[in-house]
């Protein structure tokens, strides 16, 4: 199982936006890292209709102002009371080399925070993402595309503080045509957006065409 995202920094997605899409869900995975058990996937540098592309991430520059992440405690796991779907948390970074760690088929039950978006609670769109399907079935975002308007999002914090965000869209955009700017745009309140696999597949690639993004504020 591959899924590509986009190396950037923590708070580069409060200013501009980043463009992190998931490439594929199922299929074999690749190797594990030393920190999460994670696959570490190359980015490109411009849209493409490959499975393996996404658009290039944020310069540094380009968010000098961007608001600031608050010191919150780190999430620890996530629960969709809706759908009754959920998992401990990941933590999943990039390297060096613009390359991101992401859940490998061993832990497609379990979703992940990327720790370049801003920590759940803190101003932003913080962004957890995970597989919909593995090689052994359905995974942790299976029914992700169904949550409806309105659906209340369960974080809870390292601290033992839970976080409940209500959910206000969910959108499905092909990987190809991603709309940086529509999911990782400056927010003026602590928003989350959930992130896996969706649409219709593709034979040719093996993958899903497109990206289930769900869109949520903090209301407690």
């Amino acid at each position: 199982m591959t899924q590509s995202f986009t190396r950037f920094p923590a708070v580069a997605i409060a200013g501009v936006g980043l463009a992190l899409t998931l490439a594929a869900c199922g299929g074999a995975s690749g190797s594990s890292s030393s920190s999460s058990s994670s696959t570490s996937v190359s980015a490109s540098s411009a849209p493409s209709g490959s499975s393996t592309s996404t658009p290039s991430a944020p310069s540094a520059s380009a968010s000098t102002n961007a608001p600031a992440a608050a010191p919150i405690s780190a999430p620890s796991s996530i629960n969709i009371p809706s759908l009754k779907e959920g998992s401990s948390l990941l933590t999943l970074g990039a390297t060096a080399n613009r390359e991101i760690v992401v859940p490998d088929d061993k832990h497609a039950d379990q979703a992940g925070w990327f720790t370049g978006s801003p920590t759940p609670g803190a101003v932003g769109p913080a962004t957890i993402v995970g597989h919909v399907t593995s090689s052994r079935g359905g995974a942790v975002f299976y029914h992700l595309a169904q949550i409806k308007n309105g659906a209340k999002v369960q974080v809870t914090l390292k601290s033992g503080k839970v976080l409940t965000y209500d959910v206000y869209r969910v959108a499905s955009f092909p990987k190809d045509a991603f709309p940086t700017q529509a999911v990782y745009g400056n927010t003026s309140d602590p928003e989350l957006r959930l992130i896996t696999c969706g649409g219709s597949f593709d034979p040719a690639t093996g993958h899903l065409r497109n990206n289930t993004v769900v869109y949520a504020r903090l209301s407690a």
